[in-house]
């Protein structure tokens, strides 16, 4: 599995690059009016969570928006200080962190949990948040395997933010 996500990074990677799409998104300039876009126009109805696939047919005090690049290693490629100090001075930030590619209502906890560990597969398959929800995380070696059905979107969500922003 591992091998076959790793053919498809490098031929979508390849691909974006000999197209030279740009989209760096400059109508949505702030965290806040990503997140009311994502409840108001891409999930007013519901869905279901990223991570664990859990059904939701509102937004309620469980939910959250998740960063699939974390905004942690956006200040981090961008050098512009903690995540409120790149908020107040860098429009480049702005844009990055509402940027909807990027963006997906997931469970608090596992959001919690996967933190800015990178992605991987892990050895077992022991749920590690939720004994309902097929996501493992390793805080050990900051490491997080979302479930089979997520891998290809969130491939294609880290892609995009490195070659659009980083």
């Amino acid at each position: 599995m591992l091998h076959v996500l790793a053919t498809v990074c490098v031929i979508m990677l390849g691909l974006s690059r000999a197209l030279s799409l740009s989209a760096d998104q400059t109508r949505i300039v702030s965290y806040d009016e990503g997140r009311r876009l994502v409840w108001a126009r891409l999930y007013p109805h519901g869905g279901t969570t990223l991570y664990c696939g859990t059904p939701f047919t509102r937004r309620d005090a469980t939910l959250n928006v998740e960063h699939v690049y974390p905004a942690s290693w956006m200040t981090q490629a961008l050098g512009c200080g903690s995540r409120e100090q790149c908020r107040r001075t860098n429009r480049r930030f702005n844009r990055m962190e509402a940027d909807l590619h990027n963006l997906h209502p997931d469970l608090q906890v596992t959001n919690q949990a996967r933190s800015d560990y990178r992605f991987a597969l892990l050895p077992g398959e022991t749920p590690t948040v939720l004994q309902t929800c097929d996501f493992e995380h390793d805080n050990e070696q900051q490491l997080a395997e979302p479930r089979p059905e997520v891998r290809g979107d969130i491939a294609r969500a880290l892609l995009y933010m490195e070659h659009e922003y980083v």
